[in-house]
């Protein structure tokens, strides 16, 4: 059983039926109002007035003024995966672009969260405040992308992903790292990935430099928290009726936000999340596989969002009773105060229309009577203390009494489908180089140590590496983001070269004297060179240190791997040219046979070696350093419209231990490939990423 919560354990012992799923993670908040239901006498539902009542003075709820952090007044949350291509410039983020979008197509945003790390983490030394501060144009560019975002009056999270612990270390604390990062660029809060508990040491920290900072756990906090922070995300427990979520029972000024990545049906999350006045989170892009919210869901969203914030306050009624009768069993409806007004969320979860729906209102209720989501006035019945509406099969619905309309104008466009199409399997097939490279060729081809594969019929068998949690799907299965399966592939390779080692960075050093090339942005660009006084953007005099021209050249992209490989009028080799050449004709698991052995390769240090440290770890054609080392990249970019990525091979020296969410590192077998996501710029150039290429013959 997963840990529980201790005040959630004594409501279970005193009312079992009401905490059906006690001891499930996930789970374990969503009360069972069905007792409550069938208890006509109404003394169970007095019972929980009094629980509740001492539950918020247990709690330091009932003597807090209203909640002003961050967190008030956010309805839905969109997460950025920076990674998405159709908001990336050369040198920065379309921000105006992404929130003319957002608003077009799902009503606006009240707060995002910017995602930079997972699952690049762990390819290389560098953190997840690295991946910050590498982004195109960097911090200053991070601090104009919040600055856009308020001026839209839009809430900011950074990412923080506390598990990230195996990989460079800060010179202080990851606490006074964030506060920094927050000071830095006027973000408004945190989330809080993979947890659901505060940190009350990072609180503390972080409120020193903000006071309304946000901290936003990924995960339903414990109920101890609700003093503390503002709101969290309600992640993989969809309060379908008769549930309802304890958190916004006991403190309805808490602000949820109810996400199911994996979804690919979120009506009943949208119907269930309305009828509880809780909000939503956007994710399409879940980490590189693409999820997107249909014409119906978007609308969906957009009208009971316009609801949500137009009438926010009765969402924050500390009164508001669940599932109050309607004379249908099915059809839900949730009672919310403001003075002498009061609103109903209504949702009829039933196969059939239901037309006379019966509320009874509270004894003193306003005048005035509207039904809200179809734009009309009701009428009550003759005693004036009931009235009747209609709702067809799976419709939400919202009435008022006491209340005016305020203005409201519930939405009728969906937005831009084509921006929401889903994504097939073909839009994975992969795409050569597309850049337009303009270097020189050498003369002639060079004198190159190479190895002869003859041509054959091949059966690629790849995969993923199991160990680590990933997501972001395959080119070849996108049923789901942990998807990892790709099946055997046959090829007919023509014969071909390839170099018998990585490039070393003697050997680039030759192509950038040779060439002049400099690519366009230079963030990161050979980051571990020497470069002579004034000459830091003139990358043809710069030099790798002495002891270091026959270890393999890395801090490149794979456009600055594909520039060389073009002066060498060669190419990158296909991930089957790749695996070929590394497994033999025998389809080894390791370039040197079925049994690993770490004698064979630098698949554990703090750097790279030359790349004929290891001639006992020669593949069965000879080819070294197909293990460990470096990763390579391979000629294998794929673009599905919104996330460019890349496979790389090989595995590298850097071993990144202490989380399963960290990318697959060190010694990696022939078959394994790794999913590269690429943004842009200095991001994409890794100290532990090298490659080297393949020449067809003539004809």
């Amino acid at each position: 059983m997963d840990a529980v919560d201790p005040i959630l354990e004594r409501v279970h012992r005193q009312l079992p039926s009401m905490v059906p799923r006690y001891g499930k993670r996930w789970e374990q908040y969503l009360l069972s109002w069905q007792p409550v239901t069938e208890d006509l006498s109404g003394s169970l539902r007095r019972t929980l007035h009094t629980l509740r009542h001492d539950l918020r003075q247990e709690l330091g709820l009932s003597s807090r003024d209203e909640k002003s952090d961050a967190d008030s007044g956010i309805s839905v949350e969109h997460l950025w995966f920076l990674y998405e291509k159709n908001y990336i410039g050369e040198n920065g983020f379309h921000v105006e672009k992404y929130l003319a979008d957002r608003q077009a197509d799902f009503g606006g945003v009240d707060a995002v969260c910017l995602w930079q790390s997972y699952p690049r983490l762990g390819l290389d030394h560098r953190n997840q405040f690295d991946y910050y501060r590498d982004l195109p144009g960097g911090l200053p560019e991070l601090t104009r992308v919040v600055r856009v975002l308020h001026a839209s009056e839009v809430k900011v999270f950074l990412n923080y992903n506390p598990w990230d612990s195996g990989t460079r270390r800060e010179g202080g604390s990851d606490a006074d790292t964030i506060a920094g990062f927050l000071e830095t660029t006027g973000a408004d809060g945190v989330f809080l990935d993979t947890i659901e508990g505060v940190d009350r040491t990072l609180l503390e920290r972080l409120r020193k430099t903000r006071t309304d900072v946000a901290v936003s756990p990924e995960l339903i906090p414990p109920l101890s928290d609700l003093a503390a922070i503002g709101g969290s995300w309600q992640q993989f427990a969809t309060p379908i009726p008769p549930s309802v979520l304890f958190h916004k029972w006991l403190d309805p000024r808490f602000r949820l936000r109810l996400v199911d990545r994996a979804s690919r049906d979120r009506v009943e999350q949208l119907s269930a999340g309305f009828l509880h006045g809780t909000g939503q989170v956007v994710w399409e892009n879940v980490f590189g596989w693409w999820n997107p919210w249909s014409d119906a869901e978007r609308l969906l969203l957009k009208r009971t969002t316009s609801i949500l914030r137009t009438f926010d306050d009765f969402f924050r009624d500390p009164d508001w009773e669940p599932y109050v009768p309607t004379g249908h069993a099915g059809v839900h409806a949730m009672e919310w105060h403001c003075g002498d007004a009061v609103l109903y969320t209504l949702f009829n979860g039933t196969a059939e229309s239901c037309h006379d729906v019966e509320i009874t209102l509270p004894e003193k209720s306003g005048s005035g009577l509207f039904d809200l989501w179809h734009g009309r006035e009701l009428f009550r019945s003759k005693g004036g203390r009931t009235f009747t509406c209609s709702l067809a099969a799976g419709e939400v619905g919202c009435v008022v009494a006491g209340s005016t309309p305020r203005d409201l104008v519930l939405p009728e466009d969906s937005g831009d489908s084509r921006r929401h199409r889903p994504v097939t399997l073909s839009a994975y097939r992969r795409r050569e180089a597309l850049r337009s490279l303009t270097v020189g060729r050498r003369k002639d081809g060079g004198d190159r140590d190479m190895v002869g594969i003859g041509a054959e019929r091949y059966v690629m068998k790849v995969r993923r590496s199991c160990d680590p949690l990933m997501e972001g799907g395959t080119y070849a299965d996108i049923s789901a983001p942990t998807a990892k399966a790709v099946p055997d592939r046959s090829f007919r390779l023509s014969d071909y070269a390839i170099d018998r080692a990585p490039v070393t960075k003697a050997s680039f050093q030759e192509f950038l004297q040779a060439s002049g090339y400099r690519p366009p942005n230079l963030d990161n660009f050979l980051r571990d060179w020497l470069r002579p006084a004034g000459s830091e953007k003139e990358p043809d005099s710069w030099a790798p240190a002495k002891d270091k021209r026959s270890h393999p050249v890395t801090w490149v992209s794979l456009d600055d791997a594909r520039a060389y490989a073009a002066w060498a009028r060669m190419t990158l080799p296909t991930e089957a040219q790749w695996q070929r050449a590394a497994e033999g004709p025998h389809g080894n698991t390791w370039p040197w046979g079925d049994a690993f052995d770490p004698s064979r390769c630098n698949g554990d240090s703090s750097d790279t070696t030359p790349v004929d440290a290891f001639q006992q770890g020669a593949s069965a054609d000879g080819c070294l350093d197909m293990c460990g080392n470096v990763w390579e990249w391979t000629e294998s970019e794929r673009d599905d419209g919104h996330t460019r990525y890349v496979m790389v091979r090989g595995g590298c020296h850097l071993r990144v231990l202490g989380s399963p969410w960290y990318t697959a590192s060190g010694p990696q077998p022939c078959n394994v490939h790794e999913k590269v996501p690429l943004l842009g710029g200095g991001i994409d150039r890794l100290s532990t990423v090298g490659f080297r290429c393949v020449r067809q013959p003539p004809g």
